[in-house]
């Protein structure tokens, strides 16, 4: 019998021999990297990592921004609402509140979610009390009204507000008490 195979050292109709391995793919070049292999070893093609590393660093960033807003807003609706309910004449509901606060405009926005677990933890500390009453235009509302303790805390938390800003834009701006 004679060797049919085209590649050194098999014999294709030899006994037991092993098998030729697979053809290669017509548009493949022998001594090639397969096209679907990973580039293990192979540097990545200029501006990659300068474009993957930009990427990363503006997810980064952007990541940095929006917890910093959320850590900084925590703080801030808290003293806004108290301060606005220090202000009101009358009890206020949570869509009437959102709307004293967004007439504040071009400032921190207050979303309705963010609103009501605020009211209701400085309900809960005891700077505001509410009652729920009917409406004739739809469900009960529930209304809110500032305490004396609350309006005790507003006049302290202004001050500490006042401290902490002057720190901050000190610090920002590099002057030294």
């Amino acid at each position: 019998m004679t060797a049919t195979s085209s590649i050194p050292g098999f014999d294709e109709e030899a006994p037991g021999a092993p098998s030729p391995p697979s053809a290669p793919d017509s548009q493949s070049v022998p001594g090639a990297p397969d096209p679907g292999a990973p580039d293990e070893g192979l540097p990545d093609p200029p501006g990659k990592a300068d474009a993957v590393a930009t990427a990363d660093s503006a997810e980064l960033v952007a990541s940095s921004v929006r917890k910093f807003q959320k850590e900084l807003s925590a703080g801030i609706v808290s003293l806004a609402l108290l301060a606005l309910m220090a202000h009101a004449d009358k009890p206020l509901y949570g869509y009437q509140i959102a709307k004293e606060l967004e007439g504040f405009g071009g400032g921190l926005p207050v979303k309705q979610g963010t609103l009501y677990p605020v009211l209701r933890s400085l309900e809960a500390g005891g700077l505001l009390t509410s009652e729920v009453e009917p409406s004739v235009t739809g469900p009960p509302r529930r209304y809110y009204q500032v305490t004396a303790e609350g309006r005790q805390a507003v006049v302290v938390w202004r001050e500490s507000w006042m401290k902490t800003r002057e720190f901050v834009e000190a610090v920002l701006e590099g002057h030294r008490g």
